[in-house]
């Protein structure tokens, strides 16, 4: 079974991911995002951001595949940070249109849970979280307008996929993750039927 997170920064995955660690301790939990040695070697050539952005698509595309797809095929439970989806909000706010096809490629997830949030909030969170990790700069897609651009993009993306929850992460982050773990539960007995 897969299970995805998503949603813009600030909207709480990560907090999320830590209560359904505890809820779930037979779950592999997975960063198809993680940065790999190819990308760390892309950025110190400076190359283009199009580069690496079709860098950070092939590792998604790899960590997929060698990862993700074998854990699924053992029959384990993947909770993911992010996921294809994510990918193409990004790539829609450069027009990047063949990511469209891409997620012919991948295992579509069993349920994908959406942490809805408004771009003042996130955009309130991630200068706070800034803040206490003392950096002085936020990352360029980390502006108020991309922020509600992204949200915009999520919308339309998750408007008529199936298997997808909606979760208002404005709520407190204890309410969140009762509704996020119910998810969770009912999309096991789901799959179990």
């Amino acid at each position: 079974m897969l299970i995805v997170l998503a949603g813009i920064d600030g909207c709480g995955k990560g907090t999320q991911i830590r209560f359904l660690m505890e809820a779930f301790k037979d779950a592999v939990f997975v960063e198809p995002y993680a940065q790999n040695k190819f990308i760390k070697e892309l950025l110190d050539k400076g190359c283009s951001s199009d580069v690496i952005d079709m860098g950070y698509l092939v590792g998604l595309l790899d960590n997929i595949a060698r990862n993700i797809e074998p854990l699924l095929e053992r029959g384990e439970i993947v909770i993911a940070d992010r996921y294809i989806n994510c990918a193409k909000v990004y790539a829609s706010l450069k027009n990047i249109a063949f990511l469209d096809r891409v997620d012919r490629l991948v295992p579509e997830p069993d349920l994908t849970i959406y942490f809805r949030l408004d771009a003042k909030t996130s955009y309130e969170r991630i200068v706070s979280r800034a803040k206490q990790e003392r950096r002085t700069q936020l990352d360029p897609h980390e502006t108020p307008e991309i922020l509600a651009e992204m949200v915009r993009k999520y919308d339309e993306i998750y408007k008529d996929m199936p298997n997808v929850v909606r979760i208002d992460a404005s709520k407190s982050k204890e309410e969140v993750a009762r509704q996020t773990i119910k998810a969770v539960r009912e999309a096991f007995r789901h799959k179990a039927v």
